[in-house]
């Protein structure tokens, strides 16, 4: 990860606007978390695909089982979005 990356900058209920917002604000890359160990907080692996579709980061930091993490870097790949 770049080290000048914000990681989960701004919590928020529905992340998703404010990590847009923040992101055309700033130039500092802005790193979504995806943790499946947090699935009682709510994250799931399609977080992945709606993080991609609003435009919210510039990286994923993934984690999880090995094949929720594969599953999760596919997509990943798939959109250009560094992991």
């Amino acid at each position: 990860m770049h080290p000048s990356t914000a990681a989960d900058p701004r919590p928020d209920p529905d992340p998703w606007g404010a990590y847009g917002e923040l992101r055309a604000r700033t130039r500092i890359p802005i790193a979504y978390h995806a943790a499946l160990g947090y699935a009682a907080h709510g994250q799931k692996q399609e977080d992945v695909i709606l993080a991609i579709r609003e435009r919210a980061c510039d990286v994923f930091n993934l984690s999880g089982s090995v094949s929720e993490f594969m599953r999760m870097a596919a997509v990943a790949d798939l959109a250009h979005i560094p992991y």
